[in-house]
Order: C-alpha cells, then sequence, then structure tokens
C-alpha cells in the first residue's frame, strides 16, 4: 500500500507543478471542471427527485444547474470571469472581517503582524481588481499549491499498511 501512496503522490506532484507553471490551463481546467459539477448535481437532483417521487420535483434548482453548468461548460471564458470575481470579492472580505476582529480585540498574539497581513490582503484584493492577471495568477497558485500539498502527504504518509 505504501508504494500506492507514493505513486498517487507523485502524479499529484507533477500534476501540481503542471498547474503552477500553466496558470492559463489551471483556470480553464477549474472552470470545466466546475461546470461538469453543476451539471451532474443537476442530473443526480433530478433522478433523486423522480425516484423519489418528490411533489413538486424542484424544478427552479434543476434549470439553474443546468444553465449554469452548460453555460460554464460550453463559455469557459465568462466561468473564468465569475470564479474571478467571486475569488476577488471573498478574499477582500475575508480580509476586511479579520482585520474588524483584530480592531475589536487587541489582546491577540502578533497583533501588528495580524494588522499588517489584513491590510496586505486588502491592497493585494485592489491590485487584483485593477489587474485580473494577477488575480488569475493567484487563483492558480493557490490550487496547485493544493495539488502539490497533496501529493506530498502521500508521499510522506505515516501510513503503515
Amino acid at each position: 500500500m505504501k508504494i500506492l501512496n507514493i505513486i498517487v503522490g507523485v502524479f499529484y506532484l507533477i500534476f501540481g507543478l503542471f498547474l503552477w507553471n500553466h496558470p492559463l490551463d489551471t483556470i480553464a481546467t477549474y472552470s470545466i471542471a466546475f461546470g461538469i459539477t453543476q451539471l451532474l448535481a443537476a442530473s443526480a437532483l433530478l433522478i433523486y427527485s423522480l425516484y423519489k417521487k418528490l411533489k413538486p420535483i424542484p424544478w427552479g434548482n434543476i434549470l439553474v444547474s443546468l444553465a449554469i453548468g452548460l453555460s460554464m461548460f460550453l463559455v469557459p471564458f465568462v466561468s473564468l470571469i465569475v470564479i474571478l470575481w467571486i475569488f476577488i470579492f471573498s478574499f477582500l472580505s475575508m480580509s476586511i472581517f479579520h482585520l474588524q476582529s483584530l480592531l475589536r480585540n487587541r489582546d491577540q498574539k502578533w497583533y501588528m503582524i495580524q494588522i499588517a497581513l489584513a491590510v496586505l490582503g486588502i491592497i493585494y484584493s485592489f491590485i487584483m481588481l485593477l489587474n485580473p492577471i494577477v488575480g488569475f495568477a493567484t487563483i492558480a497558485k493557490i490550487l496547485a499549491f493544493g495539488v502539490i500539498t497533496n501529493g506530498l502527504s502521500y508521499i510522506f504518509s505515516l501510513n503503515k499498511n
């Protein structure tokens, strides 16, 4: 089993390095995968509704999921922009909320460093708003880092199976 963990880990590591070096491919792949997920979720909900004979069938949810999935799958540029805006505004709101929390509770460890990081997060959010390429690169690097970390966790797992 250890050899299988190493093989899977090396695959994730190589794939993560590929994602790190090809940010546009990373974002496009993420967009298409998200679209496919929406299509599968809509299909599963429809099958579940028919199988369980739900009354009323949630046609609104099914149709919205199908529309989102098809648009992300067929027009990936639009979904890339949507994903970018969601990411930027999430990043900005988390930084603002963290800064507000710090300003209310000044007894935290490393207070000034946390304040500086929250302010840098807010500034970086505005940089991503003004330069979308920076935002896309940031998303790609975060996704690639997650895949690389997953690969390393497989390689260095302490599973003795």
